[in-house]
């Protein structure tokens, strides 16, 4: 019989090996490893393709065709630079802005709790460390993504609100302002997950019988930042009112629920469902009324999950870790049952599956296009999917020609004329799909690509859209198609001698 190998009954030893602070490293350095090997978030790539458009003088909603309001393009800005300053790729420095948010809040939620940002003790230390693994691991592939840090900006106002539980505030009124001021830019990253510190709010005004709460200076600054947002984007971005706004309904939120989605959402109302039975019965377990407050924050971040998501699972991030971070703030949160432990160790896996999933990565097609060793290509990219391209994109070091990240309008409104419109938004939709044509035929004319990306699974034909402006038929007669990978079509220009063999289109005419 083989004998395990004991450690020896060293005091010492045995108190390292049981230091939570021991634990909060590894969990630290953990965090570090899993974000220099994971790959990118197409999102996340996408967010430094538009800032890159952006810093280079194109003008959003006029030159750059994109669906979200301007803080997509300013959330990406200073990775952005340090891009251009350092030669570091921008995902790694909008990760390490991101990580270095992250352990900020973690403390500034820690120091409303207990006046000390840095763990004091093995109960702090532990809580710290489930959020620490929950902020920075969890989210694996969506690390930094516009939905992870709308929920870490909005993470210290919650925290207040739950601490406003339990005692009166004792710390500085720059702090309260500072927190607002976090919120808000959180809300203005995703405004509608607003619900979530809304229902939190709500809730304390409830347990306090008082509406005070509602009018602390954190609610009147995150009001305030957000009017002041929202009154910047009508006056330097006007066509995002006047033009991308009210083709959104056709564009942006057509289409259908995919399997995955439908599952995430299961999962979440089962969760959200089994937290609110929990409360009703007056649970032991979140007898602590911070708790209470958090998970009721919860669930107003999971209803605006199920109204806005789409079929995207990553957007599960804000409900999923306000729900994981509510439970740390029981005080007799070790005294949960095994089958607890069990669930809630399974809502942890399955939570970081679905971030996982939502981000398949393209490892061929990527080996591919590095193999012909194109220096700092400018890329056209017909396709559906910003996963297909953008990750890829941002991998050769390229430039995306294209005005936006992918013809999205023409995509959104060929799924909405499968189903009953009328006359006039047909005709207004056709208008909408060759504008962008049109669009995207000045940008491919202005710098031409060097390699085109063609999508090949997607419901509509890339090829005859494309073909359908005279300029850009003559343009893809100079290229030729040299291989297939992970579903896209690698198009490069075709040699002088290769060119002699191909028919204008006057010849194909007559």
């Amino acid at each position: 019989m083989i004998s395990l190998p004991r450690f020896p009954n060293n005091p010492q030893l045995q108190r390292l090996i049981h230091d939570p602070f021991l634990h909060l490293w590894l969990i630290l350095v953990a965090a570090i490893g899993i974000l220099l090997n994971i790959p990118f978030h197409p999102d996340f790539a996408a967010g430094q393709t538009i800032a890159a458009k952006y810093l280079a003088g194109e003008r959003p909603y006029l030159d750059i065709i994109e669906n979200n309001p301007p803080m997509t393009f300013y959330l990406h800005v200073p990775s952005a630079l340090l891009e251009q300053w350092t030669g570091l790729r921008g995902e790694y420095w909008q990760d390490i802005l991101a990580f270095v948010l992250c352990l900020f809040v973690i403390g500034v939620g820690e120091w409303l709790r207990t006046g000390h940002a840095v763990p004091q003790d093995g109960a702090s230390a532990k809580r710290v460390c489930i959020y620490v693994f929950t902020m920075l691991i969890m989210p694996m592939t969506s690390f930094g993504s516009r939905d992870q840090l709308t929920f870490v900006l909005m993470w210290p106002m919650l925290a207040l609100y739950a601490e406003d539980m339990v005692k009166p505030r004792t710390h500085p009124a720059w702090a309260d302002a500072a927190i607002g001021l976090m919120a808000g830019l959180g809300c203005c990253i995703k405004f509608y997950f607003v619900l979530g510190p809304i229902f939190g709010c709500l809730f304390l005004c409830f347990v306090k019988r008082s509406f005070k709460p509602l009018f602390g200076l954190e609610n009147i600054i995150a009001a305030l930042f957000c009017l002041a947002y929202a009154g910047s984007i009508k006056l330097f971005h006007p066509a995002y009112f006047d033009l991308i706004l009210p083709i959104l309904p056709y564009t942006y939120f057509s289409g259908h629920p995919t399997l995955i989605y439908l599952l995430a959402n299961g999962l979440l109302i089962l969760t959200t469902l089994y937290l609110l039975i929990a409360l009703a019965k007056k649970d032991i377990r979140f007898h602590d009324p911070r708790t209470k407050l958090l998970l009721i924050a919860g669930f107003g971040f999971s209803v605006t999950y199920f109204a806005f998501a789409r079929n995207l699972p990553f957007r599960y991030l804000p409900p999923a870790s306000c729900l994981l971070m509510a439970l740390p703030a029981a005080q007799n949160h070790a005294e949960r049952p095994s089958l607890i432990k069990l669930y809630e160790t399974t809502f942890l896996i399955l939570c970081a599956w679905f971030m996982l999933i939502s981000n398949p990565y393209r490892a061929e097609a990527t080996a591919f296009g590095k193999s012909l060793k194109l220096d700092r290509p400018n890329i056209l990219l017909l396709s559906g999917d910003l996963g297909e391209g953008h990750p890829l994109i941002r991998d050769l070091g390229g430039t995306l020609v294209n005005p936006g990240l992918h013809p999205w309008v023409t995509l959104g409104l060929m799924i909405t004329m499968h189903d009953p419109t009328t006359s006039n938004q047909r005709a207004w939709f056709a208008q909408l799909i060759e504008w962008e044509r049109d669009l995207t035929a000045k940008a491919a004319a202005k710098t031409p690509p060097d390699l085109i990306l063609i999508s090949n699974k997607s419901f509509m034909d890339f090829h005859i859209w494309a073909r359908m402006n005279a300029s850009m038929d003559e343009m893809l007669r100079g290229y030729k198609e040299i291989g297939e990978k992970d579903n896209l079509s690698f198009l490069i220009r075709r040699t002088p001698e290769e060119m002699a063999k191909v028919p204008t289109r006057s010849e194909l005419i007559d």
